[in-house]
């Protein structure tokens, strides 16, 4: 949400910078992105009067501090969301090693979460991360379905993991689909409770 919002930002400042203002139902026709942003609007000729320029003025000094909230904002969640991703890694890592032998599966409802909590655990032999963008581990992608069937027969054989290469199974709760987690032998929901 913040990502989005500097966008829309910065997008509205280069506007300003170029004497344009959108109106209301302009901006919300914006389309964001994860690094770009179309705006739904062709730029036209710029506003006469000194009116219409001391509105831009005012405007951009209002946006500029807009900008500058909402990028320390960002960034102190992120550092935030690193300091508690890290904290998961670890938490994570001393209950697979609590329960060496057995798949550890760690799932959640939030992608965001399944991706942070894999990259806090991702240089360990055998975690994986299963989404709907897909399977991964550290070495790259991996068939989504394979990595299933190989969890869904280790706990329905009660496997143990060497034999598999799956230590930590990152998921979210598309896995619920697939896999039936009563037979597994460690269970960590990653989310916060309600």
């Amino acid at each position: 949400a913040l990502t989005r919002r500097l966008q829309r930002g910065l997008a509205m400042r280069d506007l300003l910078d170029a004497g344009q203002r959108p109106t209301r139902d302009e901006i919300r026709a914006w389309v964001l992105g994860d690094d770009a942003t179309q705006l739904a609007f062709a730029l036209g000729a710029a506003d006469a009067g000194a009116d219409a320029g001391a509105d831009l003025t005012r405007w951009r000094h209002q946006l500029d501090a807009h900008v500058t909230a909402v990028s320390a904002l960002r960034e102190l969640v992120t550092r935030s969301v690193r300091r508690d991703s890290a904290w998961r890694g670890a938490q994570l890592r001393a209950i697979a090693d609590r329960h060496d032998g057995s798949i550890v599966v760690a799932f959640t409802t939030f992608e965001a979460t399944a991706q942070s909590a894999f990259s806090a655990v991702r240089n360990m032999n055998g975690a994986v991360l299963l989404s709907g963008r897909g399977a991964r581990s550290a070495a790259g992608p991996l068939d989504r379905e394979g990595v299933i069937a190989r969890l869904r027969s280790a706990i329905l054989a009660g496997a143990a993991r060497s034999l598999l290469d799956l230590r930590i199974v990152i998921a979210t709760d598309l896995l619920s689909e697939g896999v039936n987690l009563q037979g597994a032998s460690v269970i960590v929901h990653l989310d916060q409770p309600w």
